[in-house]
Order: C-alpha cells, then sequence, then structure tokens
C-alpha cells in the first residue's frame, strides 16, 4: 500500500534498477521435459525510458497468508519508499546473467 503524498521533484530519486526476466521454454516431447529449450535469467536493456506522473511516500508491503502456498514466505522483511508513477521505455536487447539449461 502507498498513500501518496507530494509529487517527485527531483528525478534523480526515479534512478533506474535492473529489470531481471526468468525466459523459459518447455519441451514438450515426453522424453524432453526436463531439458527445456530456453532456461535463462536475462537483464532488459532499456532505452528512451520515460516517467511521468511520479509522486513518492512511505511504502508498505504485504502478502496473504495462503495455505499450502509459499507466497507467505516471500513477504518482504523491510520496505522504504513507495513510487507511483506511469513508465513506458523500449527494450531492444536482453544480456543473458546465467544459462540456466547447463
Amino acid at each position: 500500500m502507498v498513500t501518496l503524498k507530494e509529487p517527485v521533484t527531483d528525478p534523480s530519486v526515479l534512478k533506474q534498477r535492473p529489470i531481471v526476466n526468468l525466459l523459459h521454454t518447455p519441451r514438450l516431447a515426453a522424453d524432453k521435459q526436463d531439458k527445456p529449450a530456453v532456461h535463462e535469467l536475462v537483464e532488459n536493456i532499456p532505452h528512451d525510458v520515460k516517467v511521468e506522473q511520479a509522486w513518492v511516500s512511505e511504502g508498505l508491503v504485504t502478502l496473504p497468508v495462503a495455505d499450502g502456498e509459499e507466497i507467505s514466505d516471500l513477504a518482504p522483511i523491510r520496505c522504504g519508499k513507495g513510487i507511483r508513477a506511469s513508465m513506458a521505455y523500449i527494450v531492444d536487447d536482453l544480456k543473458t546473467l546465467k544459462d540456466l539449461t547447463k
């Protein structure tokens, strides 16, 4: 939850953090299901980043308790500022951080 208190006046607080994705494409053949065609961690290489209408305040993140699910175990230990903004960017390339097929 973020209760917005003030607009961001200094754009340097919106420093771009890396965006990391897990790319996974399984093989469907019965004898190859444990060997995915693609299974790697990649980082987006963005450009032309645009941020509009950024507001900041203190943030709080809570995750629901769900019996039989691990989501509750993933709850953050601490949370800093919360930011709400509209953002757009272009990704033409990915940097492979780790190939998990090996």
